[in-house]
Parts: structure tokens; C-alpha cells; sequence
């Protein structure tokens, strides 16, 4: 989308050009920059110039776009939204460029779940978009993914905030299984070079039907690697390592964890009616659990906390509400197929969850929240509502 990412765009397609599309797959993508009168659609090739990894964004600052080994594919006019603009994309990906199987990677600024898409709300969705003034809503985005013909099998965000349990419900039912991080991503994203090329590797190892599930395990490690080792020279050297990114399986997601949230729900909110002095102690927790910007916790972390917190209040561990917080714990490990955290410390999985900060917090968002596929299903408003009635 345009916004101020254009240097890491132009960045990010001189590393996917360094391998470009191969005889088992292509390469197509969507770029929106705010030099450019629309969005344009390319398909990429394989550049004949060796990337060169000791370039920094301040390199790409002042460059147009090199189209080198880039396809334009026809386009007969580009709709100025950004929910518009990618579903343009998808489809003339597929028209141009079949494919039985799909991999979506959605890249750009997140924030987490919305069901609006303006860009006034600092929680609305992802693909902010500066000329326009709107953003990808996380529902308008699941109805793009549903009218594709073929629906993708891993959809991969790189972008902040999106492996939320709100955002990933909403995809449970029809995607097999979702990338991204829980925290605010790294500019620089993934790196796409060793990304394509373990890809390329994965596809020419594997069977058809186990690509995305052998290459959703890989992509975690290829990240935390690509923090812990970047070529980001001295920048990389001075700066703490943070973020975190998980791969989840969204079958075992729908049909394991979101139960087992519902019933952890339940015993709470009426353990929390016959114990009134449960409500501040899920508040002290939730202070204690990381913080991201949009006001959502790490759900792995606050659960075992919670488990703490219990047993410190006399809980026994064969009472209700201790073990429907085990067992949920469990069912989110479960459903995770890889993860990395550099929060190693609060036992973080990379998969938080929105919990507000205060009552006012609370009625702002309520309304938007009820709309997700996560509060309906798990009934969690009406915890939300019992620590902030």
C-alpha cells in the first residue's frame, strides 16, 4: 500500500528477485508506491544482478523501482481502496498465473484484528494506506479469501500484530494454516532470498499435498536465524533482539483450542461470581503478561501466569478452574506447528489475545470485538464484562 514502507518494498523485491519464480511456482505481487499514480501487478523472474546483501533501506530512500526481471501482468484500471487493490491481485494471480495450490503473504503495516477499515483507527486491520485513508478490515479480508478459487493453504503476515487469537479464528475455517508474529515486526520482514529458496527446496523434496506443512515448520527458524545472523551489520549489532513469529495450524486451532477457551471461559466468569477476589488477581496477571501496542497480551504467557496465580490462592491443581486453564494451555501448544520468541522468559508462543487495559478501554472496542468469529464462539465478552462491568 502507500505509506512510508516504499524503501523495504523495493528492498524486500530485489531479495525475491535474486531467486524469482521457478518451474514449480511463480511469483506474483501487488506494489502500491506513493510515487506511483496505481497499484501495479508483476510477476518476478529471476534478476541477472546478484543481490547485494550490505545494502540498507537508506540505499532503496531515493531509487525507483528496477524492473528488472519484473512481468507487468494486464490490468484494466486499479480501484484506489486497498481491500479493492488486493483482491484485484489475488484474482488476476490466478488468471494469469494458475496454480492448484496458494500461498498468500500479506505485507505491510498490521495492527491486529478490526472489523472497520479507516485509518483514523489505530486498530484497523493491516495495509494502511495514506492516499486513501483506509486499511484492509480482518473481515473484508476473509471475504476476499473466500471468494478465491482456490483457497490458500498457508497465509502467511508479514506484518505487526496479526497471530492474534481473534484474527487467526476468523480463518479457521476454511485456511489449513497462518504465519506471522504476535509483536511489532522488524521493518525489514522476512527474508525473502533464503525464504524462496528454502521454498524451492521444500517443493522439490516433498509430495504435493505436504509442501505447506513441512514449509510452515520451516519459516520460525528461518526467521529467529535471520534476527539472531542478519547482515544488518552494526544497526542489527547495537539493537536488542525482540519479536517473536509462530506457525499455527488452524485445524487444530478451530477444533481444540477455541473449545477449550469456551470452557475456560465459562468456569472463570462463574468462579469469578462465587470469588469476587479472582477479578483483581486476573488483573494483576494480565499486567504481568507482555503488552502489545494494540492492547493485546501473549495468550501462552498469561495462561501459565494464571496458573501461578492460582495456585497461589489456594487453587488446588484438581479443581475446575485450574485445569480448564491447563488444559487450554495445552491446546494452544498444540495447535502451534513451530514458533520462536525472544520473550523466552514468560514462556511466550507468539499468539496473543485482545485483554483491555481499563473498563473505558473495554466499551470502546466492545462493539468491534463482538463481531470476530473468536468472541462468538468463545463467549469472551462476557469475562471482558465481568473484570470490567
Amino acid at each position: 500500500a502507500s505509506n512510508d514502507l516504499a524503501p523495504y518494498a523495493l528492498w524486500d523485491i530485489d531479495e525475491i528477485k535474486s531467486v524469482g519464480s521457478q518451474a514449480g511456482f511463480d511469483v506474483v505481487i501487488g506494489l502500491d508506491l506513493p510515487n506511483q499514480s496505481e497499484m501495479k501487478i508483476y510477476q518476478v523472474g529471476k534478476s541477472s544482478s546478484p543481490f547485494d546483501p550490505k545494502k540498507t533501506d537508506q540505499d532503496y530512500r531515493n531509487q525507483p523501482l528496477d524492473l528488472d526481471a519484473l512481468t507487468a501482468v494486464p490490468m484494466s484500471g486499479v480501484d484506489p481502496l486497498p481491500s479493492k487493490r488486493f483482491s484485484q491481485l489475488l484474482k488476476a494471480a490466478q488468471k494469469f498465473y494458475p496454480s492448484r495450490r496458494t500461498m498468500v503473504i500479506i505485507w505491510g503495516h498490521g495492527f491486529g484484528w478490526s472489523s472497520r477499515a479507516r485509518i483514523s483507527d489505530s486498530t484497523a486491520g493491516l495495509l494502511t494506506d495514506e492516499s486513501s485513508r483506509s486499511s484492509l478490515s480482518i473481515l473484508t479480508l476473509k471475504k476476499i479469501l473466500l471468494e478465491q478459487t482456490v483457497t490458500p493453504e498457508l497465509l502467511i503476515s508479514d506484518a505487526c500484530l496479526m497471530q492474534s487469537a481473534e484474527v487467526l479464528s476468523e480463518f479457521s475455517s476454511f485456511i489449513p494454516r497462518a504465519i506471522g508474529s504476535s509483536q511489532v515486526h522488524d521493518y525489514q520482514g522476512l527474508p525473502y532470498r533464503r525464504f524462496l529458496n528454502i521454498f524451492s527446496q521444500t517443493l522439490a523434496s516433498s509430495r504435493e499435498s505436504e509442501v505447506s506443512n513441512r514449509f510452515s515448520k520451516q519459516v520460525p527458524e528461518l526467521y529467529r536465524a535471520f534476527q539472531e545472523h542478519s547482515e544488518l551489520g552494526s544497526e542489527r549489532d547495537s539493537d536488542p533482539l525482540t519479536g517473536s513469529f509462530s506457525s499455527v495450524d488452524l485445524r487444530e486451532w478451530r477444533s481444540q483450542l477455541m473449545p477449550a477457551f469456551k470452557r475456560w471461559v465459562e468456569i472463570t466468569v462463574s468462579s469469578m461470581a462465587r470469588d469476587p477476589l479472582l477479578i483483581p488477581s486476573l488483573k494483576k496477571v494480565r499486567g504481568l503478561s507482555p503488552v502489545y501496542p494494540n492492547k493485546s497480551i501473549e495468550l501462552s504467557s498469561f495462561l501459565k501466569l494464571w496458573m501461578n496465580e492460582l495456585r497461589t490462592l489456594g487453587y488446588a491443581t484438581n479443581t475446575p478452574l485450574y485445569d480448564l486453564t491447563r488444559v487450554t494451555s495445552e491446546r494452544l501448544d498444540q495447535s502451534l506447528v513451530d514458533y520462536f520468541s525472544f520473550e523466552r522468559t514468560t514462556q511466550a508462543r507468539s499468539v496473543s489475545f485482545y485483554f483491555p487495559s481499563s473498563r473505558d478501554d473495554w466499551r470502546a472496542r466492545k462493539s468491534d470485538f463482538l463481531k470476530s468469529q473468536f468472541y462468538q464462539e468463545t463467549g469472551i465478552a462476557a469475562l471482558m464484562d465481568a473484570v470490567y462491568p
